[in-house]
């Protein structure tokens, strides 16, 4: 029979459990991670008894996080956590890419980044971030990777200029959407599509989609398509 216990994340502060993408190893794929607004803190809770694994400060100083402003990917024994900064003058002036063990919540690497965030995902042992670096007429997006395991900045690829760029994790693939301008109801104009080549560190574009103005739909992981 189902049992229900009650554990004390948190005596005051509102508590957000964190939407996850990616796949943990044995334990942790039946953990939740959680934070703590108000105190700023991050805790990992074993689901099947109950118990707070760890927990600890949020990665950036992060006083108040939420699931719309931080992002959370899990690989392995590891959590890597992005959370935005720039908002108080004691804080880092980007964004805050952070690798912690799932085991202790330790960190095991962290970066402060530049740009605003469009599309952040795991591949092929890398952390995969799109970011808006400038603005203007047209705008310009670049596509950085971090490995998971060091950190170290390995991929820099930058998109011819768009109006908007997005990242799709599609079967094995990576595929990148981005539209050159909108009509007045929204409608994408001028669509292009991309597959990222890791092995060769270069974008391969698609030809031209077969329909005028494709919006994507979904990304499918089996069989791997984007839906358009």
């Amino acid at each position: 029979d189902a049992q229900v216990g009650t554990v004390e994340v948190s005596s005051g502060g509102t508590v957000h459990f964190a939407d996850f993408a990616g796949v943990a190893d044995a334990p942790y794929d039946a953990m939740a991670v959680g934070t703590v607004s108000g105190s700023g803190e991050l805790f990992l809770l074993d689901s099947v008894t109950g118990r707070i694994v760890w927990r600890r400060a949020m990665p950036g100083q992060l006083a108040y996080p939420t699931s719309k402003d931080t992002d959370f990917l899990r690989s392995g024994a590891r959590v890597f956590a992005e959370v935005p900064g720039r908002t108080r003058p004691d804080r880092p002036a980007g964004d805050v890419l952070e690798a912690l063990s799932l085991a202790d919540g330790a960190t095991l690497w962290s970066r402060v980044l530049t740009g605003r965030k469009r599309t952040t995902l795991l591949a092929d042992g890398l952390v995969l971030r799109l970011t808006l670096e400038s603005q203007g007429a047209a705008r310009q997006f670049r596509l950085d990777g971090f490995g998971q395991v060091t950190g170290v900045h390995v991929l820099s690829l930058d998109l011819p200029p768009c109006q908007s760029a997005k990242l799709y994790g599609v079967g094995a693939y990576v595929v990148v959407y981005a539209y050159g301008s909108t009509l007045n109801d929204g409608t994408p104009q001028d669509v292009r599509l991309w597959t990222l080549d890791l092995a060769a560190g270069e974008l391969r574009e698609h030809p031209a989609p077969p329909v005028a103005s494709p919006g994507v739909v979904t990304a499918l992981q089996d069989p791997p398509c984007l839906l358009l």
